[in-house]
């Protein structure tokens, strides 16, 4: 029955001469790593030991810097050593390191007199400068948000720029007598020659259709059989041009 305490016991016995040796190996080398090799254990013991007890954990983060010390006194008696042989890497290493002439220094330079205040209307000038600046800066963008995508193609391209074609309009073309008379072959577009006193407009298919100053129109249909009846309504007696307006039905 005392097999099991007696087991124990010795566990527990071993567990501590290896955490002894531990923060022994940890004052001279203060690599985990390193150390727990050296005793014959893995790290994931040490981190349990250091999570189960509180001792151990403090010991051991003391003598982590105890090694860490006894390793920095070490290379400094190093770096002697290569500066007595007089290794110039090792006496500037040392001198930018422990000598405040030779360490780095980032030199600022900048003016510290004191600037001359602005008046209230120098002020009230800058200020609206500055707004107006802001406002001509936002407009820009915008002004290039919504700018056409086809627009800032054709700028960003190296092609010359194509004239806008404005919109023809529907209504017949309008021409003197004298630029009527050059025309030759058959009409394909309506043409209206216009004098002041009549207008004649022509339409592809030979219809002729005149309409003069005093409001009387003439219509003369392509086709002879297709002539419209017509009447004659008689102008008054008063007026100047006194002759029969023919309309069509």
């Amino acid at each position: 029955m005392n097999s099991k305490p007696q087991y124990n016991q010795t566990i527990e016995k071993r567990q501590t001469k290896l955490k002894e040796a531990l923060i022994s190996t940890l004052k001279e080398m203060p690599i985990i790593e390193v150390a727990v090799k050296r005793i014959g254990i893995g790290r994931d013991t040490y981190y349990r030991w250091k999570a189960q007890d509180t001792d151990f954990l403090k010991k051991s983060q003391e003598a982590m810097l105890q090694g860490i010390e006894f390793i920095n006194d070490l290379s400094e008696s190093q770096i002697i050593a290569l500066i007595k042989d007089k290794k110039m890497s090792s006496i500037k290493f040392w001198l930018k390191h422990n000598h405040p002439k030779y360490k780095e220094r980032i030199e600022i330079t900048t003016n510290f007199q004191p600037q001359e205040e602005l008046d209230p209307e120098q002020a009230e000038i800058v200020k609206e400068a500055l707004r107006l600046s802001s406002l001509q800066a936002l407009e820009t963008e915008v002004d290039e948000e919504y700018e056409p995508s086809d627009k800032k193609d054709m700028e960003n391209s190296n092609e010359p720029a194509k004239p806008d074609v404005q919109p023809t309009s529907v209504g017949p073309k309008v021409v003197t007598p004298a630029e009527f008379a050059k025309i030759t072959g058959p009409i394909k577009e309506r043409i209206t020659v216009k004098t002041p006193e009549k207008e004649t407009t022509y339409f592809p298919n030979g219809e002729v259709r005149t309409k003069f100053a005093n409001g009387a129109t003439i219509h003369f249909p392509s086709d002879p059989d297709e002539q419209l009846p017509a009447k004659q309504v008689p102008m008054p007696s008063d007026d100047p041009n006194n002759v029969f307006r023919t309309e069509a039905w």
